[in-house]
């Protein structure tokens, strides 16, 4: 047992206003601690030590934004904690820190999100599922290449061009 597990809660929270925090929170907190290095395995464990941390914090919620930056700073540090319990290196997290809060902003990355989709649709039929087995179900080119019954050379053209177009996409869509 760790000696703070035990620590009594800083203040009284209210059922609603804890669920409010981990709804709008949850997901951001977890794209983070990947975004920073966490194992896939681990981000589930890291998000809850997250929100436990908060609720024995003092803690004054002044808007969604400093939330998620109060937020990602626990989980950063819960993350580093883990990492030296391991006896494993870190990467540069003030350089990840930096890229997060320019890419990302203040919306953990839903303007992001909601532009990929957009992206997306704007595709081809074949483009979009040339991604899919790729990316979603993991293929080689040259599986895809057959299931599409396309050359290998035409699939790894396919995948490059709708990486392209989808990246020159999102960035019309997020930055003005």
């Amino acid at each position: 047992m760790r000696p703070d597990e035990h620590r009594p809660l800083v203040q009284t929270w209210d059922e609603t206003r804890i669920a409010h925090l981990v709804v709008h929170h949850q997901r951001g907190v977890a794209a983070y601690l990947l975004s920073i290095g966490c194992q896939a395995d681990a981000v589930d464990d890291l998000v809850q030590e997250t929100f436990l941390a908060l609720l024995r914090s003092p803690f004054e919620e002044r808007s969604p934004a400093a939330t998620a930056t109060f937020l990602r700073s626990i989980a950063r540090n819960l993350f580093c904690k883990s990492l030296r319990r391991g006896r494993r290196e870190f990467a540069d997290l003030d350089a990840i820190d930096a890229a997060w809060v320019h890419f990302v902003g203040d919306d953990d990355g839903d303007s992001y999100l909601a532009a990929l989709q957009q992206c997306l649709a704007e595709l081809t039929a074949t483009s979009r599922e040339a991604l899919s087995l790729r990316y979603r179900d993991g293929l080689a080119p040259s599986a895809i290449a057959a299931r599409l019954q396309l050359s290998i050379g035409g699939t790894k053209s396919t995948l490059l061009r709708a990486k392209e177009r989808l990246r020159a996409c999102i960035r019309r869509k997020v930055q003005p």
